[in-house]
């Protein structure tokens, strides 16, 4: 059960500190758990369920099949349901600007004619799944 509420906690991205208080319950009684010291309460694993739904319950108590009900994907350009809860707009497909180019000199240039061939790259920012980010900024070329 200890390997399971760590793996839970690790794929949430929660300290036990956190986990805690995500389920209101004391820092302590999650101090145990994952010692292996106790076993989870009926209480604990409603909790843990309730506010984790996408947990499959037959993997946290018994360890069996995978840990979400559904595959956990996640991408920078997953939206929110309800846009008004961030302030974003979903952007409509037909909207998008579609890219031909495998080629870094040519990237972003537009397949329609009179269309801007270059608009070049302002800056490159990478994603860890640790939540740590590295950006890069091209330098810009000097005009003689």
């Amino acid at each position: 059960m200890k390997d399971r509420l760590l793996a839970l906690m690790k794929a949430e991205s929660l300290t036990p500190s956190q986990f805690a208080d995500e389920l209101a319950i004391q820092r302590s009684a999650v101090s145990h758990l994952v010692s292996g010291r106790n076993l989870p309460s009926y209480d604990v694993l409603v909790k843990i369920l309730n506010r984790f739904p996408e947990i499959n319950p037959e993997w946290l108590l018994l360890g069996k099949g995978e840990m979400y009900k559904e595959p956990k994907t996640g991408s920078l350009f997953d939206q929110p349901e309800h846009p008004s809860e961030t302030g974003s707009v979903r952007a409509e497909p037909d909207a998008m600007q579609e890219l031909h180019s495998s080629d870094p000199e040519n990237y972003g240039s537009k397949t329609s004619s009179g269309a801007q061939k270059n608009p070049g790259i302002k800056e490159i920012l990478l994603l860890f799944s640790d939540n740590t980010f590295q950006r890069f900024i091209p330098q810009q070329e000097k005009l003689p």
